[in-house]
């Protein structure tokens, strides 16, 4: 299983809009287990995009294999602020079990195919972002950023982390999809020098019109 949803959101969509019952008004604050580290899957550096030589912002990490509950947390949080930007339910989500979340976790960790990023201001993980290769490109998927702190960079610098890991990775194109009249989404995304492919697909659910955005890493 891949990351959960291809529609991908930095933001939720304008309002007015549907929210999920969560049983809070605000996602939780997390805070991660230690600092980010240096590694092979991870590199890291000062500047706050992405360099030709696959360094990514230091404030941007990939998750860590025991961090099942953070990855948890967050995919939560984000489909209870904005449950119409993804194909997948919150009620989906809900089903899986804590072992779900490990194993995903671990995956996303270090796995060649997956990955994980996460956005860190201080303490406290405030996006996340995640990557899968498919039919030889990259497929951003699953971004979110705590509505608190949208608007700051959080979003982009984990766009820059996972066109630095698809560079890494050998692949020359990033793609994405955005539920159809995302307006917030689109306009990140453009910004990130993603440009329409002219394909428009429908969702799962039947009701919702997908997007299809591309970027060049060549």
């Amino acid at each position: 299983m891949v990351l959960a949803c291809r529609t991908t959101d930095a933001a939720a969509p304008p309002r007015p809009r549907r929210r999920a019952r969560c049983g809070a008004s605000s996602p939780p604050a997390l805070t991660p287990t230690r600092r980010a580290r240096r590694t092979a899957e991870n590199p890291s550096s000062s500047p706050s995009r992405a360099r030709d030589d696959g360094e990514v912002a230091n404030d941007v990490r990939r998750i860590r294999p025991e961090e099942g509950d953070t990855l948890k947390t967050l995919r939560l949080a984000a489909l209870c602020d904005a449950p119409d930007a993804f194909s997948q339910t919150l009620a989906a989500v809900r089903r899986k079990t804590d072992a779900d979340w490990a194993r995903d976790a671990a995956r996303y960790a270090s796995a060649l195919t997956d990955a994980c990023f996460l956005a860190e201001d201080g303490s406290q993980i405030i996006a996340m972002g995640g990557v899968f290769v498919a039919d030889g490109h990259g497929e951003l998927v699953a971004m979110w950023t705590r509505p608190d702190a949208r608007r700051h960079g959080a979003a982009q610098r984990i766009i820059d982390a996972v066109a630095a890991w698809c560079c890494q990775a050998g692949l020359s194109e990033l793609r994405t999809g955005v539920v159809n009249g995302n307006a917030a989404a689109t306009t990140l995304y453009e910004r990130a020098g993603f440009v329409p492919t002219g394909e428009v697909r429908p969702l799962a659910d039947g009701r919702r019109l997908e997007v299809r955005l591309s970027r060049s890493l060549a």
